[in-house]
């Protein structure tokens, strides 16, 4: 993420996708087809206070594509703790695969 930020300092002004893509999901699969050791361990994403974010419509985004790589990779490595208030605009449906990720306290 560091070489990435140092290669392309514009990467802060493409759309939060393109971040999303090229600051977190790319690097991990970079480091899976060179066959890196540490590309098999997992990894541990903490957001916090997400619901702090005034933007709703950022939060939505935010959550919807960590639950879509999260659905789509067959064997993620990349596992997600999201800390929040529960806010009625973060909330997504708990079936498939997405039901294991969410513990209400």
């Amino acid at each position: 993420m560091i070489r990435k930020v140092a290669q392309d300092l514009v990467i802060f002004n493409t759309n939060r996708h393109t971040q999303f893509q090229e600051l977190i999901v790319h690097p991990f699969a970079v480091l899976r087809t060179q066959r890196q050791a540490i590309a098999k361990q997992f990894f541990v994403i903490i957001l916090e206070g997400l619901d702090e974010r005034k933007d709703r419509e950022a939060q939505c985004e935010l959550v919807k594509m960590i639950s879509y790589h999260v659905q789509k990779e067959p064997n993620p490595r990349l596992c997600w703790m999201i800390c929040s208030r529960s806010e009625p605009a973060l909330k997504l449906r708990k079936t498939g695969r997405l039901k294991r990720m969410f513990i209400s306290l």
